[in-house]
């Protein structure tokens, strides 16, 4: 399409993330994200040729396309319909190929991947440690994730009801940064390196140590505390 029509439909659709997306051409989100700087702290590879990676809760794609850029092969994962979230259309301007599913972090099924991206996912789900689990179940190697996260040193998970948190609806849980870690553990997960990006906020990065899975049957449950099946 040529600039006007570009201009255009830029105009017409939602977003979430505030970038340009052409020479002096800008979308209208609300959130405007640093992959340099993330992939920097996090310490991800410059080229990432020959890995497979994961963008769970995309929004409109940012961080997905920085992987596609540095090599990766990228999939994107988000509860919103492909023209809502944008990615399919980003991908077609910028002749980026990432491949996105309109799905959860709990029906998503795939092969693991290299690399995984977990970026302001864990306080909008109702069963935050499963959704850990499912995350083992989809990361091989490391596993990047941006939480919100309560004040104070104790083991805890606090639940949010309603609006209460930023007058949204879709947040429900935010652990102690030592609850976060614990549970990331619990989930298979090594915690390798820290940071605290807002007063509220936390970023990990984690290496993925063990499978495990998530315990719905008796057996399962047997297993997960004891490591044997029920005699």
């Amino acid at each position: 399409m040529d600039r006007a029509q570009l201009e255009e439909e830029v105009k017409r659709r939602r977003w979430f993330h505030t970038f340009e997306i052409a020479q002096g051409l800008w979308t209208s989100g609300h959130y405007q994200p640093d992959p340099n700087w993330l992939f920097g702290a996090m310490e991800l590879p410059t080229d990432m040729s020959g890995l497979r990676a994961l963008d769970m809760g995309c929004a409109d794609g940012i961080m997905a396309f920085e992987m596609a850029r540095r090599g990766a092969e990228v999939t994107a994962v988000d509860v919103y319909t492909p023209d809502f979230r944008n990615v399919v259309f980003l991908s077609e301007v910028w002749d980026l190929p990432v491949r996105y599913v309109q799905s959860t972090i709990f029906e998503f099924k795939d092969e693991p991947f290299d690399v995984v991206l977990a970026l302001g996912v864990l306080y909008h789900l109702q069963y935050p440690l499963l959704g850990l689990h499912c995350l083992n179940a989809l990361c091989k190697n490391t596993l990047v994730l941006e939480s919100h996260v309560s004040r104070g040193r104790s083991m805890t998970c606090r639940f949010y009801p309603g609006k209460e948190l930023n007058d949204d609806p879709s947040n429900w849980w935010t652990p102690t940064r030592r609850c976060l870690r614990a549970m990331l553990e619990s989930a298979g997960f090594e915690v390798t390196k820290t940071l605290k990006n807002a007063p509220e906020r936390w970023m990990i990065r984690a290496q993925k140590v063990k499978s495990v899975k998530p315990a719905f049957s008796h057996t399962d449950v047997h297993v997960a505390n004891f490591g044997f099946p029920p005699y």
